[in-house]
């Protein structure tokens, strides 16, 4: 199957209400959609820029421009080939990529008329995701709590780390107000220095806390690995790794017991499926996550976490705050499991030329 077209779009998607985590506030974000073409079939990939790869609206752009030609022409089947193509001519381009891989992998599926997780080995169609709050006041975190709780959700991820005392109050309210079975896992988005981090661990330790995500900065390997060794909840790794290798070093060096793995980071399910592979080696525990991305790359996740041989936790909620989401049908979701269509490829549909 011979790639004879590569064309994208720009969605603005418009959040319900503003979210905040440790590192700022957003009520919308821009997603790119990219459509991959052979002469009988298509393929449809998403991103959106992040801070964390570094990446733009303008640069995606651009690279999503550079990329596309010189994927013209190329076997959409030799998706490795074509990742290392991409990987050596724009290295830092993670997010956009990611979009062109996702895109290759829904066209090899559409082509076998299979889904993609079928095709990467998975089993299941289903999994249980959380939903994310964001630090907002006490009684909001409450309502906000209910509300996720009444929607079905079994897993509810708090965000903290702009001021232990009340990430701390916020988070016993929560765990007092929600079912003991609801599953609590908190994300500071490097936003504790490694005293308050070491604080928040120890006056947590009885809540039962499924993990502690990035407490302190990305670079701060020491750190993470310290708070690894003294913490009795697992310590995950999200901003300090992006690349396979990244997280074969962390993982050897025992900087953090679980991974968390998200494919606009990671440069596509290509490189993602490496680092599945590698925390497998290192017997090490994954979540796949997500940015704030249309259900086009949520579903992306969704069929990566399903084949996955490590992952323990889902963190795929973003396309449920977007009310005008330009993917249809793409995702299921019923007492608290997100489920896969079950059509060909990543499942999704998409009016592609009314995109604007």
């Amino acid at each position: 199957m011979r790639i004879r077209g590569i064309d994208f779009r720009e969605v603005l998607l418009e959040r319900e209400e503003e979210f905040t985590i440790a590192t700022g506030t957003s009520k919308s974000a821009l997603n790119f959609v990219a459509r991959i073409e052979t002469e009988d079939f298509c393929g449809l990939g998403s991103c959106c820029p992040s801070s964390v790869t570094g990446e733009t609206p303008d640069s995606i752009r651009k690279d999503l421009q550079t990329l596309s030609k010189e994927l013209i022409g190329g076997e959409a089947t030799e998706i490795q080939a074509l990742n290392e193509k991409m990987a050596s001519s724009r290295p830092e381009s993670n997010c956009a990529r990611a979009c062109l891989d996702i895109a290759l992998w829904d066209l090899i599926g559409k082509a076998s008329g299979r889904p993609l997780y079928d095709i990467l080995g998975g089993s299941r169609d289903r999994m249980m995701t959380d939903m994310s709050i964001g630090i907002i006041d006490f009684d909001h975190t409450l309502e906000r709590a209910t509300q996720v709780v009444s929607r079905g959700f079994k897993a509810i991820k708090m965000k903290i780390g702009l001021d232990i005392d009340e990430d701390i109050a916020r988070l016993m309210a929560v765990r007092e107000a929600v079912p003991r079975d609801i599953v609590l896992s908190v994300d500071a988005n490097q936003g504790y220095s490694y005293e308050k981090a070491v604080e928040f661990v120890k006056r947590t330790r009885d809540m039962g806390l499924a993990y502690l995500e990035q407490p302190v900065s990305r670079n701060d390997y020491a750190s993470l690995k310290k708070l690894s060794d003294l913490s009795i909840v697992p310590i995950m790794a999200d901003e300090s790794f992006k690349t396979s290798q990244e997280a074969a070093s962390m993982l050897a060096g025992g900087i953090a017991r679980l991974l968390n793995i998200k494919i606009l980071k990671c440069g596509g399910i290509t490189e993602s499926l490496k680092i599945d592979s590698i925390c497998d080696a290192f017997n090490a525990g994954t979540q796949v996550g997500c940015y704030s991305e249309s259900a086009l790359s949520i579903a992306a996740g969704l069929h990566l976490a399903l084949s996955g041989s490590t992952v323990e936790f889902l963190d795929l909620d973003s396309h449920f705050t977007f009310p005008n989401d330009f993917a249809k049908g793409a995702l299921g979701f019923e007492s608290g499991l997100l489920i896969v269509s079950g059509r060909p490829g990543l499942g999704v549909e998409v009016d592609f030329d009314s995109l604007d």
